[in-house]
């Protein structure tokens, strides 16, 4: 009888003294100032948060599920070519084993096709899209413009989403109002999906002729004026928050030539498109062990040092917070 108290009291007390800890992985990208993903890191110049630790630094190329989620409004009538190119160049880009749904949204969202490795077949369906501004694309999609709520309804219809999947958005951000909070980043954050946005030019930047845009001037202030639309506020929080990025076609032509105007357009498209590919495809998968249980949202930063130990000016493309686990 004492034997078995004395061991009990010491199993109780070894149980006590254990800490829980909660070990995490981050599925992060590194981004060069021309949009490139950068390899080669070394895990000694990753900085993390002073809570947890760094147990690995490996990378991560399997193949992805993609939701390619277009913005068919009419305010993209005028770049819809772009568009057309843009997602295209994407498709070209992807590996064996990827998989694409391509879904479509206004004031209505469409599910074309589910996820389907034939990506020859996601090509073929983008041809049939009636042209934004259209009768038929208003009979099909509405002519009002609902983000938040394509957005929802993607995460609704999509069950089979993992980690490490992705939500590559194009648009122009110019969409209506939704008068009611945003539920599409909790979502995101725990089911570990990234959402990134491909910023196309707002059709405003065009004159009759489609081939012609402003001058640069002009899309400066009107660039300006976007910014503090609901849109692509909202498109370009969830980009930073879930880990993803803001690919916009003329940053990525403008960093290759110094130039903004129309006849960079299509060489803008081919930019966006093999930028969107390398940062979805490619990505370093960081394991991270924190003291204890996560119990709330956690404000998560990383950076990338350089070779002196100072902050580099490499972007690392991280989700800005962690969330607690489910109960189970």
């Amino acid at each position: 009888m004492v034997c078995r108290t004395l061991l009990a009291f010491f199993l109780a007390g070894s149980l006590w003294g254990q800490v829980a800890i909660d070990k995490r992985v981050v599925l992060v990208g590194f981004q060069a100032a021309d949009g490139r993903f950068v390899t080669g890191v070394d895990a000694a110049r990753i900085r993390v948060p002073a809570a947890s630790s760094l147990l690995s630094l490996a990378m991560d190329a399997q193949p992805r599920r993609i939701v390619l989620l277009i913005d068919g409004s009419g305010s993209m009538k005028q770049s819809w070519p772009h568009v057309l190119a843009l997602c295209r160049v994407f498709l070209s880009c992807l590996s064996a084993g990827d998989q694409v749904a391509l879904e479509v949204f206004a004031q209505k969202h469409q599910t074309l096709l589910p996820y389907t490795s034939d990506l020859s077949l996601v090509d073929r369906q983008l041809t049939t899209l009636p042209v934004p501004g259209s009768q038929e694309a208003y009979r099909q999609r509405g002519r009002t413009t609902r983000m938040s709520t394509a957005l929802e309804e993607s995460l609704a219809s999509n069950t089979a989403f993992q980690s490490g999947d992705a939500i590559l958005l194009v648009s122009d951000g110019n969409v209506n109002q939704e008068r009611r909070r945003d539920r599409s980043e909790e979502q995101l954050l725990r089911r570990g999906i990234r959402l990134f946005f491909a910023k196309v030019p707002d059709g405003r930047l065009y004159e009759e002729d489609s081939t012609l845009v402003k001058e640069p001037a002009s899309y400066a202030e009107a660039a300006r004026r976007n910014r503090v639309m609901w849109g692509p506020r909202l498109a370009e929080h969830l980009a930073l928050s879930t880990g993803g990025a803001i690919i916009e076609p003329w940053v990525a032509a403008f960093v290759q030539t110094g130039r903004i105007d129309a006849a960079l357009l299509p060489e803008a498209a081919h930019h966006a498109g093999v930028q969107a590919c390398a940062l979805i495809r490619h990505v370093y998968r960081v394991e991270l062990e924190f003291p204890a249980p996560l119990t709330k949202p956690f404000p998560f930063a990383i950076d990338l040092a350089d070779e002196g130990g100072k902050r580099s000016g490499i972007r690392a493309l991280y989700p800005r917070f962690l969330m607690p686990r489910p109960v189970q």
